[in-house]
């Protein structure tokens, strides 16, 4: 079941349990810029990603929308409606996403269950928490090109090479979002990078 395997959480399930939960898992498919839920939607799933990327946002104080984060494989979206009433964000694909979705009060119970699950899931949400404290630390600490070359890095998989071609479908205007700078800037420094042949930026790739 691809939230036991694609979240790394198969290893402490026991397998009398696997069969029950394979059961609660329901597999979509989404096209690309599909809205999964809104902010404020009833927090009724989470969502595994099993492929592709979907991107958070909220709502700034000055009404924008601000990327917060992104979705990528082996992410589990939703759970901070663990405890609450509604999704906190928004969640929309940019590229093709296949993902299983489980009712929230299923994998609640899957937690109060299994013990050790709930820390594999305690130490994803707290790396999780670390990426969004640097993304902070970017925005309040860093020039504009500093947060574009931490941005493009913190895209690269843990476990892959960071001189391989690596999937960009993000617009300028998403990437400005989420460091927090102008489209333009975001544009000139992308410009500078591959001018001064620190990057490759095929369309779509980097």
């Amino acid at each position: 079941g691809c939230i036991l395997c694609g979240a790394q959480l198969h290893s402490e399930i026991a397998p009398e349990q696997v069969c029950q939960i394979r059961g609660m898992l329901r597999k979509h498919s989404y096209a690309p810029r599909e809205l999964l839920f809104r902010d404020g939607d009833p927090g009724t799933h989470l969502i595994l990603i099993r492929e592709g990327l979907i991107k958070l946002t909220a709502l700034g104080t000055d009404g924008q929308e601000q990327i917060i984060g992104f979705g990528e494989p082996g992410h589990i979206i939703g759970f901070g409606t663990v405890y609450d009433e509604t999704y906190t964000f928004t969640a929309e694909t940019i590229t093709p996403v296949v993902a299983c979705k489980i009712q929230r009060m299923d994998m609640l119970r899957i937690l109060e269950q299994n013990p050790n699950v709930s820390l594999r899931v305690v130490r994803m949400l707290n790396d999780e928490l670390a990426r969004a404290n640097g993304l902070i630390r970017v925005l309040g600490q860093k020039s504009p090109v500093e947060r574009v070359a931490t941005f493009i890095l913190s895209l690269v998989p843990r476990k892959q090479d960071p001189s391989r071609k690596l999937l960009l479908p993000l617009s300028r205007e998403e990437m400005a979002k989420t460091v927090g700078l102008r489209v333009e800037t975001v544009s000139r420094v992308m410009a500078d990078l591959r001018r001064r042949g620190v990057i490759e930026a095929p369309r779509g790739h980097i």
